[in-house]
């Protein structure tokens, strides 16, 4: 019985995918594809030791799979993939996924099930899967701040205080950028065409992870989100609408009084009232 090791990392936002292939002489044979896999050979040259069966798989939405790495050689490979491109640990510890796949004489295991499938689709899928349960982990996190920045908005319109201002601008432009960080982490949906056992496969992975559960969740609270802040701006805007309203209505009502005042007519008025008294 062997077991087969798997990591997953969030290390940065996007990976140039380009910039990484050019880096390993690797030429990347469909260039739309978003994820890079570098062989037990390339490996064995980067870390300078004797390895087996390792693999390191690198995705567009910034996300490092490991395949059989120990924590010191995963170490080792991060401090060299710094050098080219500069990564971010700040929730290192927080978006990861870590999974171990049994492997004996009847093929691979999944939950006690037992199927002969190829082995080196299998473990790339399962990676491809763990880099997206972790890429939505990533965004989880990020909705859970944001909620937090637009509770004390939603409170102020509670009470019919309202204000756009910095902050209210500044959480308008995260939505946006969060929406755009929800569509890069999760673009990898589409089930392999190859073999009914493995879509079965595909299934079953997504399904241990929650994957479709956790995208429909997430797609619900930021629509419910952009919702509330045009609600938001829309009450902010009718409020303004009806100060203009009052400001005009004051102007209008004291302009043929200014007028006067200016032209000298009302004092000479003024004077006439005092002499008739």
């Amino acid at each position: 019985m062997q077991t087969v090791r798997f990591y997953s990392f969030k290390v940065k936002e996007t990976f140039d995918l380009d910039k990484i292939a050019g880096y390993f002489k690797r030429t990347r044979s469909l260039k739309w594809s978003d994820y890079i896999v570098l062989d037990n050979h390339i490996v064995e040259s980067i870390l300078k030791r004797t390895i087996k069966g390792h693999e390191v798989i690198l995705y567009q939405f910034g996300i490092v799979s490991f395949i059989n790495f120990y924590e010191d050689e995963m170490r080792d490979f991060l401090a060299l993939l710094d050098q080219i491109e500069t990564l971010n640990y700040t929730g290192f510890a927080k978006d990861y996924e870590h999974y171990e796949l049994e492997i004996g004489a009847f093929g691979e295991t999944l939950h006690e099930t037992l199927q002969t499938v190829p082995h080196k689709q299998v473990t790339e899928m399962i990676a491809e899967t763990m880099a997206k349960s972790v890429g939505l982990a990533h965004v989880e996190r990020a909705l859970e701040g944001l909620m937090d920045q637009i509770e004390p908005l939603l409170i102020q319109m509670s009470k019919g205080r309202v204000k756009v201002d910095r902050r209210t601008k500044r959480v308008l432009g995260e939505m946006i950028s969060f929406k755009y960080k929800l569509a890069q982490s999760i673009g990898l949906f589409e089930k392999p065409s190859t073999s009914i056992v493995l879509k079965e496969w595909h299934d079953h992975i997504i399904e241990y992870f929650e994957l479709n559960d956790r995208y429909v969740i997430l797609e619900s609270k930021v629509d419910d989100l952009r919702k509330m802040l045009f609600q938001y701006y829309k009450f902010n805007q009718s409020i303004k609408d009806r100060r203009l309203f009052i400001f005009e209505v004051v102007l209008l009502a004291f302009f043929p009084i200014s007028s006067l005042a200016n032209s000298g007519a009302l004092k000479r008025f003024a004077e006439w009232l005092m002499q008739l008294f």
